[in-house]
């Protein structure tokens, strides 16, 4: 069997060499899939989330409320063309300890965005979700299943020439900061979970994370953008550091794993996951009119996550027929 060897370039690409016996390493096979992900082949991703929320007072042995959505996604893109559906799947909830009958499949929504144009429908919507929304006066019973139309390259002229000069230059001030990053990479390969074939390919999955240098550098650069001689230059950096400790904690609770194809270079597979426990306070001004907090609980957050990609067909994204405009849409719910 013939080996490859993978060199690598700083910014991630590429180059494959038949017949050589060097191994890339998982580094490099994350960043050249990371690159191929990125190119303009077009590509489905198939995937599942779920997301929790809970607060626990002080003192309590359960949680007040819990809060839990789960969600499933199908999306297939090619080029500047897309299209998908969002599913939401079940909605449970406890409030005070009483749980709230769980709703399944309350509503989908669908999407197609080709030729500078967006179109959205709800494709269903469970008979709770149309109750609840009628109880607000609110009566979309009719709507479900319509597509609505809306420009893109109307909304982005509507922008204005000075916003889109700003945006540009945005653009190129961020190009000319990631040029500064050199070769630090943005995802880390931590360790290698496994490897194993799976239909005679290759499998490696790596467990990875935010490269810590990243945050660091980007840091840096801010403290050092910051002028000395400023009044409010200690408040600044103050703000700066406050800013990138909130990064950190981020990047700390952020977990993800990735299932990479060896031979291919690309990516497989990647899952998400996070947690996160803040204090939940009540405020309140004293008798000198100082702001006084106090802990009265702790509010924990979780998302997990995990996603396919595959490749696709570069049948083009057809436009919807009879797809009404947003104002139409608007009219027919308001009763107009």
């Amino acid at each position: 069997m013939k080996k490859h060897f993978m060199l690598v370039c700083a910014l991630g690409g590429s180059i494959v060499f038949p017949g050589l016996a060097l191994a890339a390493t998982p580094q490099q096979m994350l960043d050249a899939a990371v690159l191929k992900s990125n190119a303009v082949a077009p590509f489905n991703m198939t995937g599942e989330m779920v997301i929790r929320t809970s607060e626990k007072a002080l003192r309590e042995k359960t949680p007040g409320q819990q809060v839990e959505v789960k969600l499933n996604l199908a999306q297939r893109r090619n080029g500047m063309s897309s299209e998908g559906n969002l599913a939401i799947k079940s909605f449970s909830a406890k409030m005070n300890g009483v749980e709230v009958p769980t709703t399944n499949d309350p509503a989908t929504i669908e999407w197609k965005v080709t030729d500078g144009k967006a179109y959205l429908r709800v494709s269903q919507a469970s008979d709770a979700v149309l109750g609840a929304l009628k109880l607000y006066g609110i009566d979309v019973s009719g709507t479900v299943g319509t597509w609505v139309e809306v420009d893109l390259l109307s909304l982005f002229s509507m922008v204005g020439p000075s916003d889109v000069a700003m945006a540009n230059e945005a653009a190129n001030v961020a190009a000319s900061e990631a040029s500064k990053f050199g070769d630090i990479k943005t995802l880390q390969v931590t360790r290698v979970e496994r490897r194993w074939k799976e239909d005679g390919v290759d499998m490696i999955r790596v467990r990875v994370r935010l490269n810590p240098a990243v945050i660091n550098k980007a840091m840096s650069m801010d403290l050092k953008a910051i002028d000395a001689k400023a009044k409010d230059a200690k408040a600044q950096r103050a703000a700066v550091n406050a800013k990138y400790a909130e990064m950190r904690k981020f990047a700390a609770n952020f977990q993800i794993a990735i299932n990479i194809k060896v031979q291919e270079q690309s990516i497989d597979r990647i899952e998400m996951g996070y947690k996160r426990v803040d204090p939940v306070k009540e405020c309140s001004k004293n008798s000198l009119g100082k702001e006084v907090c106090k802990t009265t609980g702790s509010r924990t957050s979780e998302m997990n996550a995990g996603f396919f990609l595959r490749g696709a067909s570069n049948a083009p994204v057809q436009a919807p027929k009879n797809a009404v405009s947003s104002d139409v849409l608007l009219e027919g719910i308001l009763g107009r």
